[in-house]
């Protein structure tokens, strides 16, 4: 199982044991335990959990149908406990269909009108809430630092590019003085030539 995975999954192992007293207030937590009520509960959140354990431990196809079924109960009858599978679903890291983005915004409404949950539901989407916001914090982050590594890149490809127009140009500069150069010391050397076979050539005599 990914880290990533075995955290989310260790998150929500964690908001089963805090569902009962995260969100009490001090007079409850002095009335008797109601054990009868607690089961459906306790049942609920296992059959969560199962979801997604099965999720982090199938290959790719099972996982896409595994979302696809979550997305198909929601669409048929959006129910709390349908809506708040779905948020899960797309929380887990490590498959195909995993959005944090759109767990976040799954979970916050959920979040948001928090009356239809149960305690320990509620403190598993609290948790994995919070489990997102600092992933998609770190993602931000992570993408921010890239795009300034990209900037700094661009900006020295520039500069190697403006540096080498400029070579590229001085090159051209220099080729032309030489070629003005050897084109003078060619017509110096042809007037020498000139000049010295004149010299050289015989002279007639007087008449």
């Amino acid at each position: 199982m990914p880290s990533a995975a075995r955290r989310a999954m260790v998150l929500a192992t964690l908001a089963i044991s805090a569902g009962c007293t995260l969100f009490d207030d001090g007079a409850s937590r002095d009335l008797p335990p109601a054990p009868e009520a607690a089961a459906p509960e306790a049942a609920l959140i296992l059959d969560y959990l199962e979801v997604l354990e099965r999720l982090a431990r199938a290959g790719p196809a099972e996982q896409a149908e595994i979302a696809l079924a979550a997305q198909r109960a929601v669409d048929l009858d959006p129910t709390v406990a349908n809506r708040l599978r779905l948020g899960l679903v797309l929380a887990l890291p490590g498959h195909g269909a995993s959005d944090p983005a759109a767990a976040r915004s799954r979970l916050g409404d959920l979040l948001a009108s928090p009356e239809p949950l149960l305690p320990a539901e509620l403190a598993l989407a609290y948790v994995m809430f919070q489990d997102l916001n600092a992933r998609l914090a770190l993602l931000a982050e992570n993408q921010r630092l890239l795009a300034e590594v990209g900037q700094e890149d661009r900006e020295r490809l520039l500069a190697a590019n403006r540096r080498l127009q400029a070579l590229s140009a001085e090159n051209t500069r220099v080729k032309q003085e030489l070629d003005e150069a050897r084109a003078k010391l060619e017509a110096v050397a042809d007037l020498e030539r000139s000049l010295a076979e004149r010299q050289a050539a015989p002279r007639s005599p007087p008449p």
